[in-house]
């Protein structure tokens, strides 16, 4: 069981993780947390022993695990605001595209709004992947020996996306194993349908995505398809 705190705790280790891709120190959060260095170590330890957090290297601090996202996304997430100016971005290509839906203009606003990969998929066979500078300046992908296996993942998307997420109703986060793109991803995808045209839209990166803020944006998005007319 995780207490409140513990659950504290683990929100803020991951955000900061999130915006720092470092390890979190016990220190540093002992203060955030006006806690003692011991208590907080306590703290890490039963968040590690539950298998929410791991610690790289003896001397490092800690940082979240696949199941650690996920406790966070299941319990923790909270939307966050869309800027009016990102707001007004996103508006403007459903204003400018009256008569047709805007799928691929959307996925470059999407992409340069969000800083991550998106793909799309139109119908059919017909699918959009739009970002690859984003996704693969991220520091798990930017590797040469996990440059190869994204590439592929990339390639999966412009070919086989119509096979996948079939089942997905609404929008939808999916973490590291349970993706079916790829186990070191996570996804944010919702599904949309306009007149005859079904398909899906789909942020794609690391595990140590935004997680809060690729929701809201998404929400945000499903509201301008289904009010599109």
């Amino acid at each position: 069981m995780v207490t409140k705190r513990q659950q504290d705790i683990l929100r803020t280790l991951i955000f900061e993780h999130i915006q720092s891709e470092n390890t979190i120190p016990s220190s540093h959060l002992a203060v955030r947390f006006d806690l003692s260095p011991a208590m907080m170590r306590i703290e890490l330890a039963e968040l590690e022993r539950q298998g929410y957090l791991a610690q790289p290297h003896p001397s490092a601090g800690r940082i979240p695990t696949e199941e650690g996202y996920r406790f966070f996304v299941e319990h923790t997430l909270h939307e966050t605001n869309i800027q009016e100016e990102e707001q007004d971005v996103l508006t403007a290509v459903f204003k400018n595209n009256q008569s047709v839906l805007p799928l691929k203009s959307l996925a470059r606003a999407l992409s340069e709004i969000t800083n991550e990969l998106i793909f799309l998929n139109m119908g059919g066979k017909d699918s959009y992947v739009t970002g690859l500078a984003y996704f693969l300046s991220k520091s798990e992908f930017g590797v040469p020996e996990s440059r190869g296996a994204m590439l592929r993942i990339v390639k999966f998307l412009e070919s086989g996306i119509h096979n996948v997420f079939r089942d997905v109703v609404t929008i939808q986060i999916i973490i590291g194993r349970d993706n079916p793109v790829s186990s070191a991803c996570s996804v944010v995808v919702i599904p949309y349908k306009i007149h005859h045209l079904r398909g899906v839209i789909g942020i794609l990166g690391p595990m140590r995505m935004d997680y809060s803020y690729n929701y809201s944006v998404m929400k945000y998005i499903d509201q301008l398809i289904a009010n599109f007319r």
